[in-house]
């Protein structure tokens, strides 16, 4: 299974045909159905990673193999950067190990760790970017500082949509500055890592603009897919999430909720024919998917009312819901400046499954002992299912 195969792997080939030096041509005039757009971190890597295999003798298509596994180990760092991320919240062991199951078992990400575009590496630079911001929150230092700016420059040399996780960055600096009693020095540290930061976020744009000749947002066109003639509630409507008239076809659709719902759980593909001895689990997998999601949105209002009308709302929960925005506000405003079906797909704000674990299980935490074991079992059977579906799926 893949996504943007030729466009993706031409680029690496790109890469490798220059000797890694990818600023001698301009491959946007020269070969313009490359995928060279894009921030180049995670192609360069994979080039890396594909001319190392060929010197110990792998030809082509075993090396590029070899590259997939290191994406499956991506994918594993970012696994264990969630699984420390929710050690930082008040959680009890079950709780924690039932939202990390609903991570690490997420439909999506079962494709995600195989594909050859950016997506399997973004996740833990920007899961590493998050982790960060939550230990400097919580224990203030310079070496977290460091880190942040590094996993959140790397994040952005991976894809444009690295720089959704900066809101909550930023909020956890700002909460840090507000409990900091070491005066001038707290400023003194922001305002360097301001600096780095916007340096190193300003790396791929300025290539861009005096390389490649295009802006910082560039997205080619493409019109078989334009969204142009529908209106705004056709195409953001909230309920489209859990109200539609097909789950079963390949691509994307035209409401925004209804095909990061769909590319969620089976990706852009039509699930009803190789899984057509196993639709019962198919739907089990889809009405639990939704009852998470009733349940994320549910904690939301539950925290924001608690906050508004004086409840005490911790940070580490705030935090959350500024991830969440963060990640929803960009796919929203991705989907307006580019209005195409496929920029709707899940895999642009793939790390979004990160805080719907985390708003669920502190729910499940404020909850009694008899929901609170409904909603950590429902978590652990929609990861269980997942995975039987898309083993099953696969071959």
């Amino acid at each position: 299974i893949q996504y943007d195969f030729a466009s993706c792997f031409n680029y690496i080939e790109y890469i490798l045909e220059n000797n890694f030096l990818f600023w001698n041509e301009n491959p946007l005039l020269n070969r313009p159905s490359y995928s060279a757009y894009h921030p180049i971190l995670h192609f360069l890597l994979a080039a890396g990673e594909i001319r190392l295999a060929q010197a110990v003798g792998a030809d082509m298509r075993a090396a590029a193999e070899a590259a997939q596994v290191c994406f499956c180990f991506y994918m594993l760092w970012y696994y264990f950067l969630a699984g420390r991320i929710l050690r930082l919240f008040r959680l009890t062991d079950g709780v924690r190990r039932a939202a990390l199951a609903f991570v690490c078992f997420f439909p999506a990400y079962n494709a995600i760790a195989g594909f050859f575009n950016n997506d399997c590496l973004l996740l833990p630079l920007q899961a590493g970017t998050v982790y960060y911001a939550l230990l400097y929150y919580h224990n203030g230092g310079r070496k977290n500082l460091l880190w942040c700016g590094i996993f959140a420059t790397a994040a952005a040399l991976t894809k444009l949509s690295g720089v959704l996780v900066l809101p909550m960055v930023a909020t956890a600096l700002f909460l840090r500055w507000r409990k900091a009693d070491y005066g001038r020095r707290i400023w003194a540290e922001l305002a360097v890592f301001a600096v780095l930061l916007a340096g190193g976020l300003a790396i791929w744009p300025l290539y861009q603009h005096f390389r490649l000749g295009v802006g910082a947002d560039f997205v080619p066109p493409q019109t078989h897919l334009s969204l142009a003639g529908y209106g705004l509630w056709e195409r953001f409507n909230p309920f489209g999430a859990f109200f539609y008239e097909n789950r079963y076809y390949n691509d994307f659709g035209v409401n925004l909720w209804e095909t990061m719902t769909k590319t969620a759980l089976f990706g852009q593909w039509d699930f009803s024919m190789r899984g057509a001895d196993i639709i019962p689990l198919i739907v089990t997998l889809e009405l639990m998917y939704k009852l998470l999601l009733a349940a994320t949105w549910g904690a939301a209002a539950y925290f924001i009312c608690g906050f508004i009308f004086g409840k005490k709302t911790t940070a580490e929960t705030g935090l959350t819901l500024v991830l969440l925005g963060g990640l929803l506000a960009g796919q929203i405003l991705f989907g307006l400046r580019h209005p195409f079906m496929c920029n709707q797909d899940f895999r642009y704000v793939a790390l979004i499954a990160l805080p719907i674990a985390l708003l669920t299980a502190q729910l499940a935490a404020a909850l009694p002992a008899g929901l609170k074991r409904v909603l950590v079992g429902l978590m652990v059977a929609f990861g269980l299912t997942a995975a039987v579906v898309w083993w099953r799926i696969s071959f």
